[in-house]
C-alpha cells in the first residue's frame, strides 16, 4: 500500500481561546509559531464543553471527556450526564449495585463503605452522586453500618473550598442519620495516576489500616491544619478520624468517582490483596479487564479513530507524558486499553515533583515528548501521529500565571520544531485541544486566582502547505464563536489521511473551512 503523508493531531491539554487579556497568559505568552499557524493557515473554534460533548447544560470540559469525543468522531454521552439523568428519572435508585452492596454487609456483618472525591468539579466524581446514594440507602433501610472516605479535590474547584462539600455532606447525614466520615485525604495522595506508587500506598494504608499521617475529630480540624501549613485541598494529608470505620476485608466498598483514570491505581491495589470475601464495585468501568461489578454500564464506541487508522492498513503512533498517557491511549481509543494492530506507544515520565506541582518545571516533558515524536516522523514508519502536550493543562491547575507562561511557551516551540521536520516530509499538523483552562487564570468576577476548567471554545488549526491561505488573518478583538464541536477533529484527520470515515462518526470535516482563526 502507498503510503500517505504524516499526519500529526497535537493536543495542547487544557488551551482554550479567550480574548480577554486579564488573567490569560496565553496572550500574555511568547508564541511566535502559533501565531504564525493561526495566521496563515485555516482554523476553527471548536466547543469543547456542555452538550456538544454529552455533558450538561453549561459543563466545563475535562481531559477524559476531550479525548473521547475528538477520537469518537461523534458526541460520547458522559458518565456525568448520564448519571444525572437517571437521578433525576429514578433509574439510578433501581440499579441492582445498591441491593447488592446492602445484602453483602448484611450476610457477612460488615460494613457499607463508600470513597471517593468529594466536590461538585464534575469532573472526576459529583457530590450529587454521593449524596443520592445516601438517600438511596436510607430509603432501603439498610442496617449495616455506613462509612465515607473522602478525597478532597482543590484542584477541579477552587483550592479551598473543601468545607463547602463538608458542610453539605454533613447536612444530609444528619437529615438521614445515616453515615460517618471516616477517613480524610487530598486527592494527591487517593488519586495519582503517574505511577507513584508510593502516594497511593499511603493512601491505601490509612483507608484500611489506620496507618495515616494524622488523627482529627472532624473534618473542620482536618481543614485547620492542613490550611495553617499552606496545603490546599488537593493536598490534605491522609487522616484518620474514625477507626471502627477502617476498610475491611468482607466489606462492601463502592468507589463512586465515574472517571477512570484517577480511580485505576488505587483500585489496583486493593485487586492486589486479592481478598476473598469483599465486594468491590465501582461507579463505571475503569477497566474491561477488573472483575468487578459496576453500577452505570458505558457507552459503547465500535469504530474510533485509531481503530479506522489501524484496519486501513496504516501505521500509527501515541507519545504523551505520564500525567497525560491514559488521555492520548486508552481515551482517544474509545476506552480501548489494548493497541490497536499497528499502532506504538510511548509514555515519557513526567518530572518528579513535590506537593506544589510542576511550578519549578513548567515544561515538563514536552520536549522529550517532541523529541521521540519528531525521531517518529523521520523513521518514516507512520501516517499518523499523536500527541498530548499536559503542560498547558498541568500549569493552568497550578494557578501560579508566570510558570503558565513558560509552559505554553515551551509547548509553542515544540510545535515550531515539529512543523520544521513535517514541512520537509510533506506532512499535516492538526492542532486542537481537549478543554479550556489555562487561558483563564483569574475569575473576573472575585479577582481570586482561577485553577478551574473553563467552558471557553478550543482551536482547531490545520496547517499544511497545501491549506495555507492565500490571505493571512489579521489580528483582531472579535468575539470567538464556535463553527465545530471536538466530534470534528476525527474526520478532518481521516479526510488528511484519505481515509473514509466510519460510518458512526457524526462529525464533520473542517477543511473546507478556508479561514484563520487568529490566535491574537
Amino acid at each position: 500500500m502507498a503510503k500517505s503523508r504524516p499526519v500529526v493531531l497535537a493536543i495542547l491539554d487544557g488551551f482554550g481561546i479567550w480574548r480577554e487579556k486579564r488573567g490569560n497568559p496565553i496572550l500574555a505568552a511568547k508564541t511566535p509559531n502559533l501565531e504564525f499557524f493561526s495566521r496563515n493557515f485555516p482554523g476553527v473554534a471548536l466547543q469543547a464543553s456542555g452538550v456538544e460533548v454529552g455533558l450538561s447544560w453549561g459543563e466545563m470540559g475535562n481531559s477524559e471527556v476531550g479525548h473521547i469525543n475528538i477520537g469518537a468522531g461523534l458526541i460520547v454521552y458522559q458518565s456525568l450526564s448520564r448519571i444525572q439523568f437517571a437521578i433525576q428519572d429514578g433509574s439510578f435508585a433501581k440499579l441492582k449495585i445498591w441491593d447488592e452492596l446492602i445484602e453483602h454487609a448484611e450476610k457477612n456483618k460488615s460494613s457499607i463503605q463508600l470513597m471517593g472525591l468529594l466536590s461538585n468539579g464534575g469532573i472526576h466524581s459529583h457530590i450529587d452522586h454521593l449524596l443520592e446514594i445516601l438517600n438511596i440507602l436510607a430509603i432501603k433501610k439498610v442496617s449495616r453500618p455506613v462509612y465515607i472516605h473522602v478525597f478532597t479535590d482543590g484542584q477541579d474547584v477552587s483550592p479551598k473550598s473543601a468545607l463547602t462539600f463538608f458542610n453539605m455532606l454533613e447536612k444530609k447525614m444528619q437529615e438521614l442519620k445515616i453515615a460517618k466520615v471516616a477517613t480524610i485525604m487530598g486527592r494527591y495522595y487517593a488519586m495519582d495516576k503517574s505511577l507513584k506508587i508510593d502516594l497511593t500506598e499511603k493512601a491505601f494504608l490509612c483507608l484500611t489500616e489506620g496507618k495515616c499521617e494524622a488523627k482529627a475529630k472532624s473534618p473542620q480540624e482536618v481543614i485547620d491544619k492542613n490550611y495553617s501549613q499552606n496545603s490546599g485541598d488537593e493536598f490534605f494529608e491522609p487522616t484518620l478520624l474514625d477507626e471502627k470505620g477502617l476498610i475491611q476485608e468482607n466489606d462492601s466498598v463502592f468507589f463512586y468517582n465515574f472517571r477512570a483514570d484517577r480511580a485505576r491505581q488505587l483500585t489496583d491495589v486493593f485487586l492486589k490483596q486479592n481478598y476473598k470475601k469483599m465486594l468491590l464495585a465501582t461507579m463505571t468501568e475503569y477497566n474491561k479487564d477488573y472483575p468487578l461489578k459496576i453500577a452505570v454500564t458505558p457507552q459503547a464506541i465500535h469504530n474510533p479513530l485509531a481503530k479506522v487508522v489501524a484496519e486501513s492498513g496504516k501505521k500509527q503512533f501515541h507519545v504523551a507524558e505520564t500525567e497525560k498517557y491514559a488521555h492520548i491511549t486508552y481515551f482517544l481509543n474509545g476506552g480501548t486499553e489494548k493497541a490497536f494492530s499497528g499502532e506504538e506507544r510511548i509514555i515519557v515520565p513526567s518530572p518528579k515533583v513535590d506537593a506544589f506541582g510542576y511550578v519549578k518545571t513548567p515544561e515538563m516533558s514536552s520536549y522529550k515528548i517532541t523529541e521521540e515524536l519528531i525521531k517518529a516522523i523521520e523513521s518514516k514508519k507512520y501516517e499518523f501521529l499523536a500527541v498530548n502536550f499536559a503542560a498547558t493543562d498541568i500549569l493552568g491547575h497550578s494557578g501560579n500565571f508566570e510558570a503558565a507562561i513558560q509552559a505554553i511557551q515551551a509547548v509553542d516551540d515544540c510545535l515550531g520544531k515539529i512543523w520544521t521536520v513535517l514541512e520537509k516530509n510533506n506532512g499535516a499538523l492538526v492542532i486542537t485541544a481537549d478543554h479550556g483552562n489555562c487561558e483563564e487564570m483569574i475569575n473576573l468576577a472575585t479577582t481570586k486566582v482561577d485553577t478551574e476548567h473553563s467552558t471557553n471554545p478550543v482551536p482547531c488549526w490545520m496547517i499544511a502547505q497545501d491549506l495555507k491561505l492565500k490571505n493571512p488573518g489579521e489580528p483582531n478583538l472579535e468575539p470567538i464563536i464556535p463553527n465545530g464541536i471536538l466530534a470534528d477533529v476525527a474526520p478532518t484527520i481521516l479526510e488528511l489521511m484519505s481515509i473514509t470515515k466510519a460510518k458512526e462518526m457524526a462529525g464533520r470535516s473542517l477543511l473546507s473551512e478556508a479561514k484563520p482563526l487568529v490566535l491574537k
